[in-house]
C-alpha cells in the first residue's frame, strides 16, 4: 500500500479552536466549572497570585467591615477559617459572618488551596533544581535523581516553615520547646489544637505563617506517600523480572494477541505490566481497542495514509454530529471527545 504524505492543512495543529470551543460550551456542572476554573487559573502563575491575594483580602475586609474587628484579627481569621485550622480562638456570632465563611472555606478547599499547593511545588522544583546544578552528575542522571530532589526541596521548605513557627512560639508566645513544637505542628496540620495569643502581632504572623505553612506540609506528605508507592511499584517490578515464568504464564501471554504458539515483545511485556500492577488490564484493552480502529486493513501495523484516512474520516464523522446536532447539548460532547481524538491524532502526525 502506498503511503501519502499529509497535506499542510492536515498537519496545521487545531488546538486552539479545539480548546476555544470547549471554553465557549457553558459547564454543566458544579465539578466541571471547579475544574474549568481550577485549569484556566493555574495555566499561568501570576494568575495563582492574584487568585490568592483575592481570596484573602476580600474576607479579609468582610470581616472587618461586617463584624467591626481590627486588621490583624480580620486577616487571622480569614487564613485559619479559609484554610480550615479552627484554631477557635474567636467565635462568630453573627448569622450572615456565618454564611460568609461557609462559602469561604468551600472556595478555599476547591480553588485556593490547590492554587497554593501549585506554588508550593514551583518552589520544591527551583530547589530541586539549584540541588540538581550543584551536583556533579550528567544531565540524564539529574533527569532520573529529579523526583527525588524536588522531595528534598519540599522537604527542606517543610523544616523551615516548622522552624519558624517553633522559633516565634519560644521567643515571641514565651513557649517551652515542647508545646511550641506542638503548636507548630498541630496548626500546619490543620488540627488548630493551640491558639496563638490574641495579640495583633500574633494574629498577623499566624495568619501569613499559615498560608504558606499549611500547603507546604500538605505537599510534602503527598510527596513523602508518592515515594512510598514508587517504591513499592519498583519492588514489584524487579520480583517480576526475576520471577520464572510457567505454562500457565505462557498460556496467558500467548493468549493476550494471537493464539499462534510464540511470544512476541508486544505480549511479554503486556503480561509483565500487568503482573507487576504497572498497569491496569483495562488500559491496555482500551488501548489495544484503540490500536485496531487505526488499523484499517487488519494487518496488525499501522501506516502514516492509514494515519491520514482515519483523522480524515474522524472529522467528517465529527462535523456531521456537529451539523445534525447544532440546535442540542448533547452535540457539545460529541464535538469535545471529536476535538480530543483529532488532537491525538495530529500529534502523532507531528511525530
Amino acid at each position: 500500500m502506498s503511503e501519502q504524505a499529509p497535506s499542510e492543512k492536515e498537519r496545521r495543529p487545531q488546538h486552539h479552536s479545539n480548546r476555544s470551543d470547549k471554553e465557549r460550551r457553558p459547564p454543566k456542572t458544579f465539578v466541571e466549572w471547579v475544574s474549568r476554573t481550577l485549569r484556566i487559573t493555574l495555566s499561568k502563575k501570576h494568575h495563582v497570585h492574584i487568585l490568592i491575594a483575592v481570596w484573602i483580602t476580600t474576607a479579609t475586609l468582610f470581616y472587618r467591615a461586617w463584624n467591626g474587628w481590627p486588621w490583624s484579627r480580620s486577616f487571622y481569621h480569614s487564613v485559619q477559617a479559609g484554610l480550615s485550622i479552627g484554631f477557635g480562638l474567636y467565635e462568630e456570632n453573627d448569622k450572615v459572618s456565618r454564611l460568609f465563611t461557609c462559602g469561604h472555606v468551600l472556595f478555599g478547599t476547591a480553588i485556593a488551596g490547590s492554587a497554593l499547593v501549585f506554588l508550593v511545588e514551583s518552589a520544591a522544583d527551583r530547589i530541586a533544581l539549584r540541588i540538581g546544578s550543584s551536583a556533579s552528575c550528567t544531565a540524564d542522571v539529574s533527569a532520573t535523581r529529579f523526583p527525588m530532589q524536588r522531595s528534598t526541596g519540599v522537604f527542606f521548605l517543610l523544616l523551615a516553615v516548622l522552624l519558624t513557627g517553633f522559633t516565634f512560639a519560644v521567643l515571641h508566645e514565651k513557649k517551652d520547646p515542647i508545646t511550641a513544637l506542638y503548636f507548630a505542628i498541630t496548626a500546619l496540620s490543620t488540627g488548630g489544637l493551640m491558639a496563638p495569643a490574641d495579640h495583633a502581632v500574633s494574629l498577623w504572623f499566624t495568619g501569613a505563617w499559615c498560608i504558606i505553612g499549611v500547603p507546604v506540609f500538605g505537599y510534602a506528605l503527598g510527596q513523602l506517600a508518592e515515594q512510598f508507592l514508587v517504591v513499592r511499584v519498583e519492588s514489584a517490578v524487579r520480583q517480576s523480572s526475576v520471577r520464572v515464568w510457567s505454562n500457565a504464564d505462557f498460556d496467558a501471554a500467548d493468549a493476550l494477541m494471537t493464539r499462534d504458539g510464540r511470544i512476541d515483545w508486544g505480549e511479554f511485556l503486556e503480561l509483565e505490566l500487568i503482573t507487576s500492577g504497572t498497569v491496569d488490564p483495562d488500559v491496555l484493552r482500551r488501548l489495544k481497542k484503540r490500536f485496531r480502529e487505526l488499523d484499517l486493513d487488519g494487518d496488525g501495523h499501522l501506516t502514516r495514509d492509514e494515519i491520514v484516512r482515519s483523522h480524515t474520516a474522524s472529522k467528517r464523522s465529527s462535523a456531521g454530529r456537529s451539523g445534525s446536532g447544532s440546535g442540542g447539548g448533547g452535540s457539545n460532547s460529541t464535538s469535545g471527545g471529536g476535538a480530543r481524538q483529532r488532537s491525538a491524532q495530529q500529534r502523532m502526525l507531528n511525530v
